[in-house]
């Protein structure tokens, strides 16, 4: 299992290299009515561009309720995905359950 895991790795790590772009789905699930949206993303994306994405195509409840919470922890939207250790097929939920203000939702400085 592991030798597999580590081919599909360089495999993707060469594929990158070659400036192929590898899309990974996550669902985003929205707390409010526990409904689900999928996307595709590259993981070097940064979460405020899947914010701004998931806004457009999957509205929240109010206009500032777009916190998106990954094992517990609230995406800033500077960051890059990968760094959440975020994988294909995971879940993202988006708590739109009111407005958040800048300092309590994930927009946050620093980057990646």
């Amino acid at each position: 299992m592991k030798k597999t895991c580590y081919k599909i790795f360089v495999f993707l790590q060469s594929a990158q290299h070659r400036g192929i772009i590898l899309l990974m789905a996550i669902s985003i699930l929205r707390i409010s009515d526990g409904s689900t949206f999928q996307i595709d993303y590259d993981p070097n994306t940064k979460v405020g561009e899947i914010k701004t994405r998931v806004k457009a195509e999957f509205a929240p409840q109010f206009e500032n309720g777009c916190r998106l919470i990954f094992n517990g922890k609230v995406l800033k939207s500077r960051k890059k995905i990968k760094r959440y250790g975020i994988n294909d097929g995971d879940i993202i939920q988006m708590d739109d359950s009111k407005n958040w203000s800048s300092d309590s939702s994930s927009s946050s400085s620093g980057t990646d």
